[in-house]
């Protein structure tokens, strides 16, 4: 019997040096005495909520000649005010993983088994995070990190160029003088020329009348009434520009509307010990554009999360192991869960989206004796197992 017994325990000894180093892995915590013995760190990751809310603003802008666009060139439909608006062109959802600060474990390797075919290797993000141990490392390294708001650097249109070279015209007065000479009148005629600063209708007449000649010169263009052969990127060359510049001088009385995009981003961290919860992110007013939360304009967008509860049978079937000491553990990763996140406008959803979260799902330890396997780095669950 205690031969059978001493057989069992060397063939367990062969097939755990086979396997591969054995592991001592234990939780780091403020309270733990740490040990004298040496080895190295990782951490568990934890994932952000990210929500980038991508807002047009709109401005408009009146142009100088905006009352007279009827008048001389029969335009109706025009700016008649400076305004600014603005609109929520799209909210988007995801999430990115970091070290979890309560899920940091210290790896002792048990030296009496180690030789020089049994290595032991494992694969950490720059920031800490396990993605392999022993040669399974089949996902990047690279870190997932986070960006501020963005503004869209779209440079302003020019405004009204052409404006400016409207603005002055020459002014002719005729003087005339009677001077008489013996018995003989004489009408002597003299010129004044001044230099005399047009009226805004003056300038927005002159403005009309160069877009009536410039489009007369397209037709010209177009119709063949030159005689001239042009090739066809000369062709295009003049009519483009020809058109550019009527549309420039068209500003003046159309005046112009441009819109930049604005990126604003958001991040909420889910808690284990809020499954559910909500908070508000932002007031939105289509005249303020984004506001914070305090402000009294606009509407509130907020955003709601609920976890699934897919993991809770696992947790408790854990936990009930865990009440069974064991006398070392080896590498430990999580079985994350899945949560609801929906963004809601006035009572309305808007957006709504699934992620895995992995502080809401289940840590546990794998046995002490190491084998190749490969981890997810944004989840922290096992990928594969050799």
């Amino acid at each position: 019997m205690k031969s059978k017994q001493l057989l069992l325990a060397l063939l367990t000894i062969v097939i755990m040096q086979s396997c591969g180093p054995v592991l001592h892995v234990t939780r780091v915590t403020n309270h733990q005495t740490p040990t004298s013995t040496d080895g190295f760190y990782y951490a568990l990751p934890r994932n952000f909520v990210r929500i980038d809310v991508v807002v047009n603003r709109t401005e408009q802008i009146k142009g100088p000649y905006a009352e007279f666009a009827e008048k001389y060139l029969g335009l109706s439909n025009v700016i008649k005010s400076n305004s600014t608006s603005y609109e929520i062109s799209d909210i988007k959802l995801s999430t990115f993983d970091e070290p979890d600060p309560q899920q940091f474990y210290f790896v002792e390797l048990q030296k009496n088994v180690l030789n020089k075919t049994n290595e032991f290797k494992l694969a950490l993000t720059e920031a800490g995070l396990m993605v392999g141990t022993n040669g399974k490392i089949g996902e990047s390294l690279a870190e997932n990190v986070p960006v501020g708001s963005q503004v869209d650097e779209t440079v302003y249109p020019d405004i009204f160029k052409y404006y400016g070279e409207l603005n002055l015209f020459e002014k002719v007065d005729t003087l005339i003088e009677k001077v008489k000479h013996d018995s003989v009148t004489v009408e002597k005629m003299t010129f004044k020329r001044s230099m005399v600063e047009k009226t805004p209708e003056q300038k927005a007449k002159n403005a009309a009348d160069f877009i009536i000649k410039v489009k007369e010169n397209r037709f010209n263009l177009i119709s063949g009434f030159q005689e001239v052969n042009y090739d066809k990127e000369t062709f295009k060359y003049m009519n483009d520009e020809l058109e550019k510049m009527e549309n420039e001088y068209r500003k003046l009385f159309t005046g112009i509307s441009f819109t930049k995009k604005i990126t604003y981003s958001f991040y909420y961290l889910p808690k284990q010990e809020k499954p559910r919860d909500s908070m508000g992110l932002f007031r939105f007013s289509k005249l303020k554009g984004v506001l914070d939360t305090t402000s009294g304009f606009g509407d509130l967008i907020s955003l709601k999360i609920q976890k699934l509860a897919n993991t809770d049978s696992l947790k408790a079937y854990v936990d009930k192991k865990a009440s069974i000491k064991s006398e070392s553990h080896g590498l430990f990763y999580r079985i994350a869960d899945y949560a609801n996140i929906t963004i809601m406008s006035a009572n309305a959803e808007t957006v709504h989206a699934k992620f895995l979260i992995p502080q809401y799902g289940v840590v546990t330890s794998m046995p002490a004796i190491l084998t190749k396997t490969e981890f997810y780095k944004a989840s922290g669950g096992i990928k594969t197992v050799e």
